[in-house]
């Protein structure tokens, strides 16, 4: 092998390394949102609306993208915010009321989904399965309405008493 090609190799091979190196430390570093929510019950509607308005910012949607596994164009989607806007957004950038209170009311949900399944990534696959339960749909898709939501929520809970659609 002539020492050109043997330079171009170990080059790939340590940028490659680099990569995979800085990706793995920024994903251990994550912080699940889910802490925002943690101590409130279910029910509590007014410790909710207290979260909502005290505001949220970009970067808890940053760590619940992390944690769903969800992408921005999912975010995008379910926010109804065009994805360049969500782009332009810093992590200490406040989220309006609007998507703060989406935000809040997609974390009740994964925290329900995580106490029903157990484990956070069979509950991220769950979501992107089509459930019988349902009429067949993804529920990732019916997160893009507060009703698609609640549905999803009411299957979850029928799960937890072990009721499959």
């Amino acid at each position: 092998m002539d020492k050109d090609k043997k330079k171009r190799i170990r080059y790939i091979e340590e940028t490659v390394f680099t990569v995979v190196k800085e990706a793995a430390v920024a994903y251990g570093t994550s912080k699940s949102p889910l802490h925002l929510v943690s101590s409130l019950s279910a029910d509590d509607k007014f410790g909710y609306l207290k979260v909502v308005k005290s505001g949220l910012t970009f970067k808890d949607l940053e760590q619940f993208m992390d944690m769903s596994e969800l992408h921005l164009d999912d975010m995008s989607a379910i926010l109804h915010i065009n994805s360049r806007t969500l782009r332009r957004f810093e992590s200490d950038d406040l989220l309006s009321l609007d998507i703060s209170e989406k935000l809040v009311n997609l974390l009740r949900l994964y925290k329900l989904g995580h106490e029903v399944f157990g484990d956070p990534s069979i509950f991220n696959k769950w979501m992107r399965r089509p459930i019988k339960g349902l009429g067949f749909e993804l529920p990732l898709t019916m997160l893009v309405t507060t009703i698609g939501t609640e549905i999803v929520s009411d299957e979850l809970v029928r799960i937890s008493y072990g009721v499959y659609g």
